[in-house]
């Protein structure tokens, strides 16, 4: 299966600056899930996209990490129903 023939697009949600790494909240010029999301891009061959929240969320890390959790709960469940 060709995943870039199939239009598949990789979308995920950026935040530079502070990043949880080994359980330290550490300041990365490049987030967390845009390393990830570029090296599945290297394997795949794939559209990759940054996508930004639909609300802003303060600069503190675990305060968006929250807000991106309920985000998510928020689309799960809509997309069940």
């Amino acid at each position: 299966m060709n995943l870039k023939s199939e239009g598949c697009l990789l979308a995920y949600y950026s935040c530079e600056g502070d990043n949880i790494v080994s359980g330290k909240i550490v300041n990365l010029p490049i987030c967390n899930p845009e390393v990830t999301a570029k090296m599945i891009q290297e394997i795949t061959d794939i559209h990759v996209s940054s996508n930004g929240a639909e609300n802003s969320y303060p600069v503190d890390c675990t305060e968006i990490t929250n807000g991106y959790m309920n985000e998510l709960f928020l689309f799960l469940k809509f997309n069940q129903e």
